[in-house]
């Protein structure tokens, strides 16, 4: 059987960690990741968010989802750049 598709390299940045190796070796632990945000919700309440520590918690959106995925997908392209034996 053909197989539908290869995985190559991996990449993650997660509120768990800053690659796809901590962040893994994280959820695996049961280490909670979720905590509160400096920001309130409509009403005034608290929000509790899994937030990057090394982000700018008030940078949202579309924003913050575009800086987080950059930082995954460099890390992909530094695992494709030294290709490993399997």
């Amino acid at each position: 059987m053909k197989p539908l598709a290869s995985l190559y390299a991996v990449g993650a940045r997660t509120p768990f960690g800053s690659n796809a190796e901590e962040t893994a070796l994280r959820i695996r632990t049961g280490l909670p990741a979720l905590t509160s945000a400096p920001l309130a919700s409509p009403d005034g309440g608290a929000v509790t968010m899994g937030l990057d520590p090394v982000q700018d918690p008030y940078v949202v959106g579309e924003d913050r989802a575009a800086r987080i995925a950059a930082l995954a997908l460099s890390e992909v392209s530094k695992r494709l750049e030294k290709p490993r034996d399997l």
